[in-house]
């Protein structure tokens, strides 16, 4: 199987056809590592097709019905901006690119993942995410 010209087209689909297929697997539950996929799948997904959707991506404030993330997952965004799909996406995009996230853990179970983004040494970005609103906002994302 190969790309098409298009390949970020493909590359994106083929992403989240993974992420569908590997909660399928069957797989002793010390060995799966969902979470690890997710954090893989969410970073390709925001760095590999940037240049591609970029300007495409939605200014509609982020809900968590539709994007998985609540504005309260925000607990700060630079003032000259409001929490909108586009705005978010841009930040985990910085905040990934540039190794600005933690994973964190409640009772030794990896739940939520700390971004954090910056420009000339200032925050312009803090989110708290649960892995499970994460995981709805890849997949919302790779549709978009």
């Amino acid at each position: 199987m190969e790309y098409n010209r298009q390949q970020e087209y493909d590359f994106i689909s083929r992403t989240r056809e993974i992420l569908d297929q590997y909660e399928s697997f069957q797989i002793n539950v010390e060995k799966k590592f969902s979470d690890t996929l997710l954090i893989n799948c969410m970073l390709g997904l925001l760095i590999f097709p940037r240049q591609i959707w970029h300007d495409k991506l939605p200014e509609e404030i982020s809900c968590e019905e539709k994007w998985g993330i609540k504005e309260s997952h925000i607990s700060f965004i630079k003032s000259s901006e409001y929490k909108s799909v586009k705005n978010i996406t841009i930040h985990l995009r910085n905040s990934v690119s540039h190794y600005r996230f933690l994973i964190l853990s409640e009772n030794g179970i990896l739940d939520r993942v700390q971004f954090i983004d910056k420009e000339n040494q200032r925050e312009t970005f803090k989110a708290e995410i649960p892995l499970s609103n994460l995981r709805k906002f890849v997949l919302q994302l790779s549709k978009e």
